[in-house]
């Protein structure tokens, strides 16, 4: 029984309080032992598409493949999504067909040794200021 501390319209302290429960509600216990993943960043053009991808992929392994597109859409940075669109890609289209898109238009070199050979050899040139030259740099990164 409560006394002058604590609740007064409680008997007991130590009773739990009481949780309405919604019918149409339901918890997911599955994956409640799992710690939270960090989201990914956004998605901008200088970004390094299948690198983002992976980070991508961990989120969307817990949504429903209908719900997989809106939520690709709402991690592209803003000029992104205006590619997309101006590419005649729908809101409500499917995260596979997001995907192709994306690969099409941020296509990431495929010869990796190439790449790896024209970074290195990669000299700042005359009249170029630090700046560029490392913009330059990370372009030939991503």
């Amino acid at each position: 029984m409560a006394t002058g501390m604590g609740s007064p319209t409680k008997k007991d302290d130590f009773e739990p309080p009481d949780i309405p429960f919604k019918e149409g509600c339901r918890a997911l216990f599955a994956d409640c032992h799992r710690p939270a993943i960090k989201p990914p960043p956004s998605f901008d053009s200088d970004t390094n598409l299948p690198l983002w991808r992976r980070k991508v992929d961990l989120h969307l392994a817990n949504i429903p493949t209908d719900n997989q597109g809106p939520y690709i859409f709402s991690l592209l940075s803003d000029n992104v999504q205006e590619a997309l669109w101006a590419s005649d890609l729908s809101t409500t289209a499917t995260a596979t067909a997001i995907w192709s898109k994306l690969e099409e238009l941020y296509q990431v070199p495929d010869n990796r040794a190439e790449s790896r050979t024209t970074f290195w050899s990669r000299r700042q040139l005359l009249g170029e200021t630090v700046e560029d030259c490392a913009n330059q740099l990370r372009v030939l990164v991503a």
